[in-house]
């Protein structure tokens, strides 16, 4: 495949992302569509606002104790697609064509959403390259629908389209705090695993994950990992498309990365919504890529 097909160049590329994609473990790339998004608009402004906001940090990551500049990092663009439910269709072929590119040539794939409908395509690719996969969503809502809208490819319908390729069995989501009774009834009939961000502020989000790492066995296991950003309470991320009160801390997200960075193979994160905060979500985005890669490094130089 030629990624000159499917992906435009950013006018600006996520910061010390430079390098070729020959030379890189890394790649990073965008989506700019939120056609299915059902209260604010506008997160498909967020690969750009990300990429720019990625300008603001040192290259020495200090939580992980890890300079990221001599990593191998690349930036492919963004998909190209119309911001429309009639380029959906399209849109779902070309992320996973450029999603299982580059997980063939055993890169770390990094994808920028965009609404969180861009996700189970990317996990349809990863799951035919990793059968023995997990999946750990982190999400303010269970989007355990069948169909909202008459679209079962909402962004309200992701957690059961993941399900439809993985089986429910194979994941698990973080953070809740919103669903609908049906959605609850749902997940209760087929065993949907999910914490709510209530269970995590009376347990600890480290007890709980630890208990997932063993039950799951996910030391031995490739994992996808979704950051739907308004997983984060709207008082630290307020730019996002549908905030909920009670959310997670940031501190929360970065534990969940430093504990799973060894095993992730992709990650995305969606539901930035530049036109409600000042930068401030799309820096948090930026900063959690950034931490991913220098946690993941880490792990692998040192095994």
């Amino acid at each position: 495949m030629r990624f000159k097909e499917v992906l435009s160049p950013a006018e600006l590329e996520f910061a010390d992302f430079h390098a070729s994609y020959k030379e890189a473990s890394y790649a990073f790339y965008g989506v700019p569509f939120d056609a299915t998004s059902t209260h604010r608009r506008g997160s498909h402004i967020a690969p750009r606002k990300i990429r720019e906001e990625s300008y603001g940090f040192e290259t020495y990551v200090l939580e992980a104790d890890v300079d990221i500049s001599p990593i191998g990092m690349c930036d492919l663009g963004n998909i190209t697609t119309g911001n429309s439910l009639a380029a959906q269709t399209a849109l779902i072929d070309k992320i996973y064509r450029v999603s299982t590119a580059i997980l063939k040539d055993k890169k770390v794939a990094l994808m920028a959403g965009g609404d969180h409908s861009i996700t189970p395509p990317a996990v349809d690719s990863f799951a035919s390259r990793h059968p023995n996969c997990f999946y750990i969503v982190l999400d303010a809502h269970l989007d355990f629908r069948t169909t909202y809208d008459d679209n079962p490819l909402s962004h309200a319908c992701t957690s059961k389209r993941v399900a439809d390729i993985l089986g429910e069995e194979n994941m698990a989501v973080l953070g809740v705090r919103s669903m609908s009774m049906k959605e609850r009834e749902d997940a209760k009939a087929n065993n949907l695993k999910y914490v709510t961000s209530w269970e995590i502020r009376e347990r600890g989000l480290t007890t709980l994950l630890t208990e997932l790492i063993d039950q799951e066995k996910l030391t031995k296991r490739a994992i996808y990992l979704s950051v739907d950003m308004d997983v984060i309470d709207p008082a630290y991320a307020p730019g996002v498309s549908n905030p909920e009160p009670w959310g997670l801390m940031p501190w929360d997200v970065l534990e969940v990365i430093r504990l799973l960075a060894p095993r992730i193979v992709m990650m995305d994160i969606t539901e930035v919504n530049p036109s409600f905060d000042q930068g401030n979500t799309s820096a948090l985005a930026a900063r959690l890529f950034r931490l991913f890669v220098a946690y993941h490094f880490k792990s692998v130089i040192n095994r």
